[in-house]
């Protein structure tokens, strides 16, 4: 990445290189971040949201789009990007997503929708002021948005799969190649201006939900995407969703005071978010005076598994320490907490999809082994900044001001 970085610096008057260096560090991303892309995209409520999707039925649609007096007019280079990604290249969209979409979708036809953006590429230095995104086009860009969800997990999926069975490099270049495709395709989807315009329609018509954790939901998602779903029960595996589940409950926190369609990009800009960092990071490396500067930070890795304190002890800890209290202003039993938790955890896994914090809480006795994450080794960090030593001075003071600028609602 720093080399990355410095090569746009030096190439700063080199637009067609530094863009094919992009595309070549996109590729560079497949490989080393597809197991991440994968549990974002295969998460439940990802499945969630892509399941909503597709239960729009395209002539409710169309009617909604035909009787709508907001009409979208083309505008931005976001969505000539677009425009040009469908226009020019339809047989890779034929190759990698449509050939790819599962039979639970309908294949879709995009002949309005590329006869529109070819029009709006061949007039692309003087953008048209006529609408792309009309009852011809609509459903055409809703059948390619859900279709490209569809066709993007189904690939991580097998690239996953594959490596798994350590099946030749040879074999896995055409599914990384497909899977680049998909998340170039969806990233430029994500932030278009034609989006944000859909998922308006969407919303206002009712027809977007907030994906939730129930088992005739799950059951309904994971049939609708047929996304695998092998390697949930690894213990690896109830590890690492942990993010994704907190990734989520970031998004609906606050779904109440705004309106879904805002929730449904947000989840579609975190699909994409490695593109999109790399796209913000190498238009800000090629500025002029760019003061882009990489440092990184690593500690010692450590391997196996480390004991955590029993969780009902710290609840008691917890509680007399802090002495916490109910809204009738009635202090709050320790030994009741526990005894609804168990409750909770006993239920839980009755449960024919049971999340997997319920199985880490089965036994008294927890434990945990895998790679620290950044966060909490930044925690830690500013909790024992003093302890560094003294050739550690400039991050010291960067860290110890920290808390002066989040005084003042500057955040990070």
């Amino acid at each position: 990445m720093e080399e990355f970085v410095n090569l746009h610096q030096d190439m700063r008057d080199k637009w067609q290189q530094r863009r094919l260096m992009s595309k070549q560090f996109t590729a560079y991303l497949v490989t080393r971040c597809y197991e991440k892309m994968r549990r974002r995209v295969g998460h439940w409520s990802s499945e969630g949201f892509i399941y909503y999707l597709g239960q729009v039925k395209v002539e409710n649609l169309r009617n909604a789009v035909a009787q709508t007096d907001d009409m979208y007019t083309y505008m931005g280079w976001c969505n000539l990007d677009l425009c040009k990604a469908v226009a020019e290249n339809l047989d890779q969209i034929q190759d990698h997503i449509i050939n790819h979409c599962p039979s639970t979708y309908a294949v879709p036809q995009l002949t309005h929708l590329v006869s529109g953006c070819k029009r709006i590429v061949a007039d692309s230095q003087e953008p048209p002021q006529s609408n792309l995104y009309n009852e011809s086009t609509c459903v055409e860009f809703h059948q390619l948005l859900v279709a490209t969800l569809l066709a993007y997990g189904k690939a991580l999926n097998e690239l996953y799969d594959s490596r798994q069975k350590k099946a030749p490099v040879a074999g896995l270049v055409p599914l990384a190649q497909r899977i680049w495709y998909c998340a170039s395709m969806l990233w430029r989807l994500a932030y278009s201006g034609i989006l944000n315009h859909h998922l308006e329609v969407l919303d206002t018509n009712e027809w977007l939900r907030v994906p939730m954790y129930r088992q005739q939901h799950i059951t309904n998602y994971q049939q609708f995407t047929v996304f695998s779903h092998q390697d949930e029960t690894s213990h690896s595996a109830m590890e690492e969703v942990d993010d994704e589940d907190e990734e989520f409950e970031c998004m609906t926190e606050s779904s109440a005071i705004v309106n879904i369609a805002k929730t449904f990009r947000t989840w579609l800009h975190l699909l994409v978010s490695h593109w999109e960092a790399l796209s913000v990071l190498s238009h800000n490396a090629a500025r002029p005076n760019s003061s882009i500067r990489i440092t990184f930070l690593a500690m010692q890795s450590h391997t196996g598994s480390y004991n955590v304190t029993e969780w009902e002890l710290t609840i008691k800890r917890l509680v007399q320490d802090c002495c916490p209290l109910l809204t009738n202003s009635e202090p709050i039993d320790a030994a009741t907490v526990i005894k609804y938790l168990w409750s909770q955890i006993a239920t839980a896994l009755q449960a024919q999809h049971c999340h997997s914090i319920f199985h880490r809480f089965r036994n008294s006795n927890l434990s945990w082994r895998g790679i620290l994450h950044c966060d909490a080794a930044l925690v830690s960090l500013v909790e024992f900044v003093d302890n560094l030593s003294a050739g550690c001075m400039p991050i010291q003071r960067v860290i110890k001001v920290m808390p002066q600028l989040r005084s003042h609602d500057i955040n990070f």
